[in-house]
């Protein structure tokens, strides 16, 4: 199954960031990125912006396996999901699946704030003007200001961007 997915974070965001795309990597293997962009928080009270961007991957994981894999994953980061009010607070990771599909071809998000980042991912669209790009770092890598796939070298065992 190929899933569209997002990550978000206005907790120290670039460090947590990098962090999960080199787990997410680690685990599904390929990913495909779209550009990290800086956006202002949406449905919550918050100074905090956010670092958000889209990603593809193929998993033979079903829905349910790979969504508990990302509450670990936000788990680990420092997210309290049994907090009822999470979903309005500042958060270090937020991951959530979007759509899944038999073939990588997927519709735009309804989410206002993803639609120009899908828009660039899944249809090779510019971002729109203005767009403030974050440097996101994976040691000496750097990506974040235009879609990349990276991969796990499996001889090598290292992180790989594919551009």
């Amino acid at each position: 199954m190929y899933y569209l997915c997002s990550i978000g974070s206005n907790i120290d965001p670039e460090e947590h960031v990098a962090r999960v795309v080199k787990e997410l990597v680690t685990r599904f293997g390929r990913v495909t990125l779209s550009p990290f962009t800086y956006t202002s928080p949406v449905g919550m009270d918050s100074e905090h912006r956010f670092i958000n961007a889209l990603f593809l991957f193929y998993s033979k994981d079903t829905e349910a396996e790979v969504k508990q894999g990302f509450n670990l994953l936000e788990a680990v980061h420092g997210r309290d999901r049994a907090d009822q009010l999470s979903s309005v607070k500042d958060r270090t990771l937020d991951l959530d699946i979007l759509q899944t599909s038999p073939t990588p071809d997927f519709s735009q998000p309804e989410e206002s704030y993803l639609q120009g980042l899908a828009a660039h991912l899944l249809e090779q669209q510019a971002l729109p003007p203005g767009t403030e790009f974050a440097d996101i770092r994976l040691g000496a890598l750097k990506f974040g200001h235009r879609t990349a796939t990276i991969d796990l070298d499996p001889s090598a065992g290292h992180i790989v961007v594919v551009d």
